[in-house]
């Protein structure tokens, strides 16, 4: 017995059925003769085209917006930006230059310790880069390596270890300008940080990328380079580069006769970096620019100079209120000179070198009073054989 299947009768399509699935047919044929005929690269008619030397197709990226581009710009440098974070653990480079910004820490809080440690790291650092294989660096280790770079790295060294490493465009940028700054070619540096958007980077490398613009830009506008040490410091609190760029801030305010900014930097200095190793820097920068003022007819308010005077550590007093006493003199200021002489009678000791030197001071700021004479501000030679008395 044989089996027989029946398949079901299907309805034969009615003429509209007919019309529809003959012109999706056209389409589908037009379609793609088309793009056998005129197909952006490949097409026949484009390639005769080119075999005759007539225009060629224009590149789909050419008919992008401004827009469309900087977005495929971006993404393609996304894809490049973008670490792994096991490759960061176990980066020697990474490590090592986390053991540098602790080190440098150590300098701004005046461990005695942090500057041989500091040194002795960046020779290892040295000695690891000259014999370092260049091969493809994660995102993270490249900012590192530009941290190592301006904290007295070496350019040549760090350009090497780079070569290998495809870079994003902003990266490329940060490493160049880093390169030039180090290297003393101001012109490129700029040109490069221009270029560069600080907030679009890690704090680290944002706060040094500030830095560099407020070191370069010396003829920008005092509120521009005050902002860009403002961010520095920010960026970076309790790291040396926050001592650094606080210390700038003084001295830019000294420079530019700015008292309210030069008090308060000067005793934001005092509270946070009273050990640091750079004090010193910082006291000069601090009585030269209580003088500056002083001379400029804006100066410092007695309450401020109090200020001022109680957040010097103890141990620096005497010391610093002598070296503005000895800058007040030179210059004529007898208001600082009194101030100065009144705050070591209460510090020094009686009979010591800087009580001696003080009462000497105090009565060639006062010789006037005395004589009843206008006031006269001693020659330089004066003071200097007084000093070559008291040392």
């Amino acid at each position: 017995m044989k089996l027989r299947l029946k398949l079901p009768k299907l309805p034969r399509p009615g003429k509209k059925g007919l019309i529809i699935t003959g012109l999706a047919v056209l389409l589908l044929g037009a379609t793609g003769g088309g793009l056998f005929m005129f197909g952006p690269r490949e097409g026949s008619v484009h390639f005769a085209m080119r075999m005759v030397g007539l225009p060629g197709p224009i590149p789909a990226e050419d008919l992008m917006t401004v827009d469309e581009k900087r977005a495929h710009k971006d993404e393609a440098d996304f894809a490049l930006e973008v670490s792994d974070p096991e490759a960061v653990v176990k980066s020697n480079i990474v490590r090592r230059v986390r053991q540098l910004q602790q080190e440098m820490t150590m300098l701004a809080s005046g461990d005695p310790d942090g500057s041989g440690q500091f040194k002795k790291s960046m020779i290892e650092f040295r000695d690891m880069l000259r014999h370092y294989k260049p091969e493809k660096l994660d995102p993270a280790e490249v900012d590192a390596l530009v941290i190592y770079l301006l904290s007295g790295g070496t350019p040549e060294l760090v350009t090497n270890a780079t070569s290998q490493t495809e870079l994003s465009t902003r990266r490329k940028e940060l490493l160049e300008a880093a390169v030039a700054y180090v290297s003393d070619k101001p012109k490129i540096a700029v040109e490069k940080l221009n270029l560069l958007d600080p907030e679009a980077f890690p704090g680290p490398i944002a706060a040094r990328l500030n830095m560099m613009n407020a070191q370069l830009r010396d003829d920008a506008p005092y509120e521009q380079r005050r902002q860009y040490l403002v961010q520095t410091a920010t960026l970076a609190s309790g790291t040396l580069v926050e001592e650094a760029a606080t210390r700038r801030l003084v001295n830019l305010a000294a420079t530019k006769l700015q008292r309210l900014d030069f008090v308060y930097w000067s005793n934001r200095y005092e509270r946070r970096f009273p050990r640091s190793l750079y004090f010193t820097d910082f006291t000069t920068d601090l009585v030269k620019g209580i003088a500056a003022l002083e001379k400029n007819k804006t100066p410092v308010a007695d309450l401020d100079l109090e200020l001022l005077e109680q957040g010097l550590p103890d141990t620096r007093k005497v010391q610093v209120m002598g070296d503005l006493q000895a800058v007040a003199l030179r210059a004529g200021h007898k208001r600082l000179c009194n101030f100065a002489f009144g705050k070591i009678v209460r510090l020094a000791a009686e009979g010591s070198e800087d009580m001696s030197r003080a009462r000497l001071y105090e009565s060639a700021c006062n010789v006037d009073e005395r004589n009843q004479e206008p006031f006269r501000p001693p020659k330089p030679h004066s003071v200097m054989m007084v000093e070559a008395v008291f040392g």
